[in-house]
């Protein structure tokens, strides 16, 4: 069993089926797991092994409860949080892993682009995907290895390519 393609040994865990759907059933056998860069085909296209955790960092509430709920939906993501500044959203990153972060550029103090710059530094950054409502920060965006770039309103299916994307360029 250990020598399955895309597989690792790890302790018992309970991990969502192939499929992405999100009854966590552990089908898997003695603990075996797909590791994280392991992706399935599934109906939404590209699927994780295991879903994904994502960040939305906005200084705009009501934006910021938009692409949570909108996030919500999608079967790929399991767990969305959410922060109000760069600040916060450091904090929440030294607390918990994430492996997508959707980040707007123009916030007070720490800008979204500062904040990306910080984040690229990490040993295993996340995946960031720029939302904003200005299209003159893209070319320094994709600079900061962006996933994608987002333009403010965003729609669900355009939310939904950009997760595709992030997932797409895992590695």
């Amino acid at each position: 069993l250990q020598g399955l393609p895309g597989c690792t040994w790890r302790q018992w865990q309970f991990a969502p089926s192939p499929t992405g759907k999100k009854k966590a059933k552990h089908w898997w056998v003695a603990g075996l797991v797909p590791s994280p860069k392991t992706v399935f085909r599934g109906k939404l296209g590209l699927m994780p092994a295991t879903p994904l955790r994502a960040l939305v960092v906005d200084d705009e509430p009501p934006i910021v409860d938009e692409i949570v709920f909108l996030l919500g939906k999608d079967d790929r993501i399991l767990d969305v949080l959410s922060a109000h500044s760069g600040a916060e959203a450091l904090r929440m990153l030294e607390e918990s892993h994430v492996d997508l972060i959707f980040l707007d550029i123009a916030m007070p103090t720490l800008s979204g682009l500062d904040l990306a710059k910080v984040i690229n530094r990490f040993r295993n950054p996340p995946k960031i995907v720029f939302i904003t409502a200005h299209d003159h920060h893209a070319v320094q965006a994709f600079e900061l290895n962006a996933a994608d770039y987002l333009l403010k309103p965003v729609s669900e299916a355009r939310l939904r390519e950009s997760v595709r994307r992030a997932i797409e360029t895992n590695g």
